[in-house]
């Protein structure tokens, strides 16, 4: 092995320790959020069952994406899931990949504001959803929309978050309506589906 074979590996070992690092940093932050929102959740009684509501105002320290992981903890594998976004990190996409890969999310359909297109810090985001929603057969569509909704299916048990939260970590105060019932699922479903055609 070479001088310069050295300095390679040496330096493929530093870019390795500093990404694990960021990946551990990213996801005490994302328990962090989620503990909150849980707490936020717990304080109004739980998820919603069919029929009820929940309506709150977030303190800056949750994002929406929680929910989707808190629903998964809670009451399992998801059968159907439609969601509208105006944005999406990269984290909550990944979060969402993960969930499909395990089988805990198992038909989803997606929405995304078509500014995502034209910003240069998100065509990133766009590409990866392009890449590995078509690589899984997700249907996915990016439509002028400023629409913060997702709807879930499990087994009979039916949930849609809506509000002012993007799927994107925010410091700012957020309100959510948490909404128990198969009717706003429907609803939700029907419209996205016909813009996701």
């Amino acid at each position: 092995m070479g001088l310069f074979d050295e300095i390679e590996e040496v330096s493929n070992v530093k870019i390795k320790a500093r990404a694990e690092k960021r990946e551990i940093k990213q996801s005490l932050k994302f328990s962090m959020r989620n503990d909150n929102l849980r707490n936020i959740i717990n304080a109004c009684g739980g998820l919603p069952e069919n029929n009820e509501l929940i309506e709150f105002v977030s303190d800056g320290t949750s994002d929406t994406g929680g929910f989707f992981s808190i629903i998964i903890e809670e009451l399992g594998a998801i059968d159907e899931m439609y969601l509208s976004t105006w944005t999406i990190s990269r984290e909550n996409v990944l979060r969402i990949l993960k969930e499909i890969d395990k089988g805990n999310l198992k038909h989803f359909e997606f929405l995304i504001n078509s500014g995502l297109l034209k910003t240069n810090s998100t065509k990133s985001i766009w590409g990866l959803i392009c890449n590995e929603f078509s690589k899984r057969g997700i249907k996915y569509k990016a439509v002028n929309s400023h629409a913060k909704i997702f709807s879930v299916r499990i087994k009979n048990r039916y949930i849609t978050v809506s509000g002012s939260g993007n799927w994107s970590e925010n410091p700012r105060i957020e309100n959510y309506f948490i909404i128990g019932g198969k009717e706003a699922f429907d609803f939700n479903k029907n419209w996205m589906q016909e813009l996701n055609k």
